[in-house]
């Protein structure tokens, strides 16, 4: 596969983001989380709440370095079950997240192309949204200034056509690398 940065915001399909949801023990998490912090390869380490209290978003969705990765998170104490999203196409909006913003991680069903709800998505005020074949079909990163405004950008989103559902993995103290 070639990469493409035919225009500001989109990524090279070489710098395409990974997404990793684990399950992790409530009294391992703080642990957990402190671990993946210092590592290389890792843009951000998010405890979130749902049925996946951690997510990570990799910088990479090479293969072989995203079950490298989901090999160490598998083989840490508490870590109970995960679940990869390897990032197909997609965009990141290029605005840099405030330590202090609210951040969700929304993984969407779809009922139309892809590629047509990406492109509704990116004409909302979001991060970023990347296409991930499987359970669900993209995820988008969306943060505001309070939860209220991540809840109203959430709202937004599943008035676009062609959206079906959402689950919504609000973050707390998520670390950028």
């Amino acid at each position: 596969m070639q990469a493409s940065t035919t225009e500001i915001g989109r990524e090279s399909t070489t710098a395409l983001p990974s997404y990793v949801m684990a399950a992790v023990e409530p009294k391992a998490l703080n642990r957990v989380v402190d671990q993946l912090s210092r590592e290389q390869g890792i843009r951000l380490v998010a405890p979130t709440s749902g049925r996946h209290n951690l997510v990570v978003q990799l910088s990479s969705n090479e293969p072989a370095k995203v079950y490298s990765f989901v090999n160490k998170l598998r083989s840490m104490k508490g870590v109970s079950r995960t679940r990869t999203l390897i990032a197909f196409e997609g965009y990141l909006s290029g605005k840099q997240l405030a330590p202090d913003e609210a951040l969700a991680l929304v993984c969407l069903n779809i009922h139309e192309q892809p590629g047509k709800v990406l492109e509704s998505l990116r004409q909302t005020p979001i991060h970023g949204a990347h296409i991930v074949p499987g359970e669900f079909d993209i995820i988008a990163t969306v943060s505001g200034k309070d939860h209220n405004e991540v809840l109203e950008r959430i709202a937004k989103i599943a008035e676009i056509p062609g959206v079906d559902g959402s689950e919504a993995l609000f973050a707390y103290k998520p670390v950028w690398a």
